[in-house]
């Protein structure tokens, strides 16, 4: 009898239970099914989000191991700014611009400012970018302040204010040893008065050549122009020392390339092949047509008692 009544107890539980359940789903139904839903939309959003980032991410680095030029790149973080690939692809930018517009400074100022001074724009956004990795920010810093001693006509504070940076902000970077080494270099003085000269120097006039001169299609380095400015530094240089140059050394090419040098002219070295030989009497091949020779003339005699 009393496992009856439990039992009867347990069941008017349960469906006391139940009537509850049962009231609470008929007033909150619509708002949980609601909300199910929702939560179930939310979730499949985050999964595609998730697949769409990595594959923009997947796309953006493909086309940064694909680019070549300057150009290239500037695409590349242009089209994928909040992509990780675009603090590198900005900063290689950087970095062939840098290459690009040293070079191009010895011919050609133009170009070569406006390339160093879209390098070193690059270089000051990612310097103080927070979200790119701490590598690029170290190479971006030091990139900085190539780039400002590159554009100086004398004065590199701006570069020691990036050299200084640099040390200051990443004390164990790799580039630490040699940002201090140029502070020092250029506190001495010595590399301020080169820029200075370099601002000055006189650069060789482009010629009016043809794409068969230049070696492209479409121009190219004049690399006849770069041997000849490296020429003319080395007279430089050689002017400041104390053996006198030689008249012959003024020009930008040296004499013996299709004219015979001056009276004075140190020869020339003779090429690897010569075409003749220096003329030395050759042996006969019989010693008996050998023509007798004349005895050297002895020195007179002393007749003097």
């Amino acid at each position: 009898m009393d496992s009856q009544h439990r039992q009867e107890l347990q069941q008017n539980d349960l469906s006391v239970l139940l009537q509850k359940l049962n009231r609470f789903l008929e007033k909150h139904g619509n708002r949980i099914s609601i909300g199910i839903c929702l939560a179930t939309a939310l979730l499949v959003g985050w999964i595609l989000w998730q697949r769409n980032v990595k594959a923009r991410e997947q796309v953006a680095w493909s086309q940064l191991s694909g680019s070549s030029s300057p150009d290239d790149l500037e695409d590349v973080w242009k089209k994928n700014p909040d992509s990780t690939a675009a603090p590198w692809a900005r900063l290689v930018e950087a970095e062939q611009r840098l290459t690009n517009g040293i070079q191009s400074m010895f011919l050609d100022v133009e170009a070569g400012r406006k390339e160093l001074d879209q390098a070193r724009k690059s270089f000051e956004v990612l310097s103080e970018l927070g979200s790119a990795p701490r590598m690029v920010r170290e190479r971006a810093l030091f990139g900085l302040a190539r780039a400002e001693e590159s554009l100086s006509d004398g004065s590199t504070q701006e570069a020691q204010k990036a050299y200084q940076r640099l040390v200051e902000r990443f004390p164990d970077s790799f580039f630490k040893d040699k940002a201090e080494q140029r502070l020092r270099e250029l506190a001495s003085g010595g590399s301020a008065e080169f820029y200075q000269w370099f601002a000055k120097f006189d650069r060789p006039k482009p010629k009016d050549q043809s794409p068969r001169d230049t070696g492209a299609a479409g121009g190219g380095l004049d690399l006849e122009a770069l041997r000849n400015l490296a020429e003319q530094a080395r007279q430089d240089s050689n002017s400041d020392s104390d053996e006198p140059a030689s008249e012959e050394t003024d020009g930008l090419s040296p004499p013996g390339e299709g004219e015979s040098a001056e009276p004075g002219t140190p020869a020339e070295p003779a090429p690897e092949t010569p075409a003749t030989e220096p003329s030395v009497p050759e042996a006969p091949a019989d010693p008996a047509a050998t023509p007798p020779q004349e005895p050297a003339a002895e020195p007179a005699a002393d007749k003097t008692p």
